[in-house]
């Protein structure tokens, strides 16, 4: 802690400098005096030499042209004799640093072989352990890739066995009702009256057409499991496709006793699709709207311009859809918590199906459902 003489010393030193700034130099000078005698008294010799120049100021300014040479003069002394005492010291830290360097570096080269030597050791050791390291992570890699490969394999395996039970088993309904209906024909056609035949043909039809939908269905399922899927879209007549698939659709639905009924504008602009992929997401939307309807219900479909792009609306009145089923939606295998009504078979990959072939077209596909007031699937297509 300073002593209370220097900080008055240094009060007066600060208040005559104060003093001299403003041209007060006689009172600065009573100030700088007795800072003078303080540090003076008790060796403080930085400040000293401050005191000293600062005193050769104020006998400057006040004119007395000797007494401001004498302390000038007495000013270079003592700031002389301060910088050579620093220089001695600094000279003579210096001395001690480089004999301190000295010793280190004799010491140095005393180890220098040694060091060497462990460098070489630890050089050696290091190429060893990084190779290790480096074997161990590719032996590490290629067993996870191995893994990762067995386990898309495994469900691969598992997803194709599934597949190929599903669709043998929903074929088997279909073909049996084929073999026993046409066996009926084939065995006594003179009993059977025209209605009759109507009535076999149009069960007939049904079923040739509930196989012709699984079949497609596995023949999409294949190419979009594979990447072999490449929807090239054209310019496309929205409302020729509709047509032709709501002719072949609509005789499952009288069949049912579902009311069909379809509406489009007038002028409808060309979408940008593919014709078979666009035929194949309306009949699984159709088919979906039909399985899952009942008697004296009725399957709208529409079509109208929105935006920039057209959408088509295919909407029934069945049971709708719960939480459950709508968490369900667009995966394989999944099928939903209602019955068909007409115990029809599905193989629970109609809507993957239309959900990729709807992105190859860069479109999208929306679904509205209420539980018990049917569904609403909405499909929208760039316009051309």
């Amino acid at each position: 802690k300073a002593s209370l003489p220097f900080l008055h010393a240094l009060a007066s030193l600060t208040r005559a400098n104060l003093l001299l700034a403003s041209g007060n130099s006689v009172q600065a000078l009573d100030f700088a005096h007795s800072a003078f005698e303080l540090f003076q008294q008790h060796r403080h010799n930085s400040y000293l030499i401050k005191t000293l120049y600062l005193l050769s100021q104020i006998y400057g300014s006040i004119g007395n042209k000797e007494l401001a040479y004498e302390y000038l003069n007495a000013f270079d002394q003592r700031q002389e004799a301060a910088l050579r005492q620093q220089n001695l010291a600094v000279i003579t830290t210096l001395q001690q640093q480089v004999n301190a360097t000295t010793k280190i570096e004799e010491e140095l080269q005393k180890s220098e072989e040694l060091l060497r030597q462990r460098a070489l050791y630890n050089m050696v050791f290091g190429i060893l352990f990084i190779g290790l390291a480096v074997l161990s992570f590719l032996l590490y890699k290629n067993n996870i890739e191995r893994q990762k490969t067995t386990l898309l394999l495994e469900n691969y395996n598992r997803e194709k066995n599934h597949f190929i039970g599903v669709v043998s088993h929903d074929l088997r309904s279909p073909l049996n009702s084929i073999m026993v209906l046409s066996e009926f024909m084939r065995d006594d056609p003179e009993m059977m009256d025209a209605e009759t035949i109507k009535e076999y043909g149009s069960m007939i039809f049904g079923s040739t057409m509930q196989m012709k939908h699984l079949l497609n269905n596995m023949l999409d399922i294949n190419m979009i499991e594979s990447g072999k899927t490449s929807v090239e879209t054209t310019p496309l007549d929205i409302n020729q496709v509709l047509k032709q698939q709501i002719g072949l659709q609509s005789v499952v639905g009288k069949d049912k006793g579902i009311i069909t009924e379809f509406t489009t504008e007038e002028a409808l602009p060309k979408v940008l699709a593919n014709e078979n992929a666009l035929s194949r997401v309306v009949d699984n939307l159709i088919s979906n709207a039909y399985k899952f309807s009942e008697t004296g219900k009725k399957v709208s479909i529409s079509v109208r311009e929105v935006g920039s792009q057209v959408e088509i609306a295919i909407s029934d009145e069945g049971p709708g859809l719960t939480d459950l089923d709508k968490t369900k939606l667009f995966k394989k295998f999944e099928k939903l918590s209602a019955s068909p009504t007409g115990n029809e078979k599905s193989t629970g990959l109609g809507l993957y199906i239309v959900m990729n072939l709807v992105k190859q077209m860069d479109g999208n596909i929306l679904v509205e459902s209420e539980t018990g007031k049917g569904t609403s699937f909405k499909v929208l297509l760039n316009k051309a």
